[in-house]
């Protein structure tokens, strides 16, 4: 049966955008400051894709080991349809680890959708059918249903609001931001605050993913937006027993565009911060057979310069399966550029770091990671870093 084309529109919920580009045209105090780029970190609606993310780690105050967390808010299609949703998920030091998912009515269908076809696909895996079967009688695991009227997001400035997980830039003068985020733990209030140069790639520099079409006119193809690195954060956990204090380090990322969703949904992505001031970035597309589509890398030196290598090479060294969704995550990659070398690996005990759009649907897996290797200044220099990664696939896994 054809399915309404409101539902075929949230597929593209399931393919987020992600990309790196060139040299940021001002400093940080000039962009901060910036009307035009203040309103760039609003909602574009007239694009089909756009996502914005935050990925960190937090410690409480005089402890060492580390709490994880990732809020991510899509948006998907233009005119006057538009669907919302996002994911929040923590890992907290003791290793527990879960996900939320929240969106509008059509994610839910859409998920519905989802499961009643992996059950049809994979009789052999009976979690498909079970979820499929509450998801008949009205309950979805991990997932919370927000009505329209409270999925806000705002085309002028940066405010995200779905059903009181929030992501808003509060200062008109400062990268200053706070989020607000319902894990699985409870309640985690967050403010951001960097005063560093953020990576902003506009229209007349973008990233190029192959276009779906020749509808979308010259703009097919095209992912542009930013960067911002180094956050300080600082905020709490509201637990069942009690108030945490946090702090700690993220990056925010906000990317739109058109790229061509068939890559978007196979993507491996990675941003790196080193101890010495220096980050890197990189990025492959490719597609349903594999092939590589595109892939670009960034690496900015402790001085602030940056260099840009389009000739990025991606190996993958290790994988993991879900255990709920079946699928198949190129988690570990060996990176060759002409700035940076080396391999990529999941932080220790992160491998199982997947977002789910409710409890059987996969797709992504956002966590995370170390690089190993060296970075090319004057001369290579052995480097080791630590940041976030985010892999899409589609990749399944069969018993035969």
């Amino acid at each position: 049966m054809t399915k309404p084309k409101w539902r075929k529109a949230g597929l593209a919920i399931l393919a987020a955008a992600l990309c790196m580009a060139c040299k940021p045209t001002a400093s940080a105090s000039e962009l901060a400051g910036s009307e035009s780029f203040y309103k760039d970190e609003g909602a574009h609606f007239e694009v089909p894709f756009e996502y914005w993310s935050v990925q960190g780690v937090l410690r409480e105050d005089g402890a060492d080991k580390p709490i994880y967390f990732t809020a991510h808010f899509n948006r998907a299609g233009s005119g006057y349809f538009h669907v919302r949703n996002g994911y929040g998920s923590l890992r907290l030091a003791d290793g527990a680890h879960d996900f939320r998912s929240f969106g509008m009515g059509v994610v839910q269908a859409l998920g519905k959708d989802l499961l009643q076809m992996r059950a049809e696909q994979r009789p052999d895996f009976p979690a498909f059918r079970r979820a499929y079967e509450l998801a008949e009688k009205g309950e979805f695991e991990n997932f919370t249903l927000i009505p329209e009227e409270d999925a806000a997001m705002h085309r002028g400035r940066l405010y995200i609001n779905l059903g009181g997980n929030r992501l808003e830039r509060i200062s008109n003068s400062a990268f200053d931001y706070q989020i607000d985020l319902n894990t699985w733990a409870g309640v985690l209030k967050l403010s951001l605050l960097s005063g560093r140069e953020p990576l902003y790639f506009d229209a007349n520099r973008p990233v190029r993913v192959e276009s779906v079409s020749d509808l979308y006119g010259p703009e097919a193809g095209m992912l542009v937006g930013y960067a911002v690195p180094r956050l300080k954060v600082s905020g709490s956990l509201a637990a069942k027993d009690g108030e945490v204090k946090l702090s700690g380090e993220a990056w925010l990322e906000h990317w739109w565009g058109k790229p061509k969703g068939e890559a978007m949904a196979q993507s491996a992505k990675t941003l790196i911060s080193f101890p010495d001031g220096g980050d890197l970035l990189a990025v492959k597309f490719y597609d349903t057979k594999g092939g590589q589509v595109s892939a670009v890398a960034l690496y900015k030196a402790p001085d602030g310069s940056m260099q840009r290598d389009n000739e990025v090479s991606f190996s993958a060294l290790e994988s993991w399966t879900s255990p709920d969704t079946l699928t198949i995550y190129d988690v570990g990659w060996k990176i060759e550029s002409e700035y940076a070398r080396g391999e990529i690996r999941p932080a220790q005990g992160a491998k199982d770091s997947e977002l789910m759009l409710m409890r059987g649907v996969g797709g992504f897996w956002f966590g995370p990671c170390e690089f190993t290797g060296s970075v090319e200044r004057a001369a290579a220099m052995p480097a080791s870093g630590f940041g976030f990664c985010r892999f899409a696939s589609i990749k399944e896994y069969r018993a035969d």
